[in-house]
């Protein structure tokens, strides 16, 4: 249960990157196709690192998406030699020894810059809904406190956590020390509890309407096409059953209702 459970987390962190990386590359926000294909290569290298005795799910990290906003570079040329880079630093280990001479200040200032950077962008995304209602505000002061104040709590007292069962102890103070699970759960109770208009709570801007979408006069220096495979979306347009497979590019929502 708590390895589902960070999993969930995980994904939801992910689906939260994926909308903030492509805002920072001013590309449109990824479609359902291309978020269930994200998706599904991070199960598959998280059981790679498995398999390798890592020992940790592979995913996404909120530092390089804000490393993008610092730097303005968001060529995929760029990221893909700094994972080769990554890989020899691992094997040699005298490379490596060269990013540790690093210091710590320099370390802590970029990682404070790159991390303001990526939670500024993510608040960004609460113009869409109207915080000028009570109804959000509350909303959103609630999540936060108490994604602050529970965790603090129970790790501080978790021994008043004791509901028979050692191992679902275990499991409420995993979950109960999460400020990222905490305040998630609360905002998302509260969102779809508590009355509110589909406009005040900004679901309108985010309809599946291209039209209604809240970046569709925003000027994109690339096209939603980003988002297909290189080389093979042109051969499986050929194959009429992938449409059914949300993985594919060639999938549409509408084409569920025929199954």
């Amino acid at each position: 249960m708590a390895f589902i459970v960070a999993t969930l987390l995980s994904v939801v962190e992910s689906i939260a990157d994926y909308n903030v990386c492509a805002r920072l590359c001013h590309v449109p926000s990824p479609p359902l196709p291309a978020i269930n294909r994200g998706i599904m290569v991070e199960g598959c290298m998280s059981m790679i690192a498995g398999f390798f005795g890592a020992g940790h799910a592979t995913t996404t990290y909120s530092n390089n998406i804000g490393l993008i906003g610092i730097t303005k570079v968001a060529s995929r040329r760029v990221t893909q030699v700094f994972a080769i880079q990554l890989i020899l630093c691992a094997i040699i280990g005298k490379f490596g020894a060269i990013f540790v001479t690093i210091p710590y200040p320099v370390l802590g200032g970029s990682a404070i810059l790159s991390i303001g950077l990526f939670l500024g962008i993510v608040m960004s995304y609460m113009q869409y809904t109207d915080m000028n209602s009570p109804r959000n505000l509350a909303v959103v002061g609630v999540s936060i406190l108490v994604g602050i104040m529970v965790p603090n709590w129970v790790k501080v007292n978790f021994e008043v956590i004791k509901t028979g069962s050692e191992g679902f102890d275990e499991f409420l103070i995993m979950l109960l020390t999460n400020p990222s699970f905490t305040g998630g759960f609360i905002g998302f109770v509260l969102d779809n509890t508590v009355k509110g208009t589909m406009k005040e709570r900004g679901m309108d801007a985010w309809s599946l309407d291209e039209s209604k979408s809240p970046d569709s006069e925003s000027h994109y220096e690339e096209g939603v096409e980003i988002y297909e495979i290189p080389v093979l979306t042109k051969h499986l347009k050929k194959i009429s059953w992938l449409k059914y497979l949300p993985v594919f590019p060639t999938f549409t929502s509408h084409s569920c209702q025929y199954l």
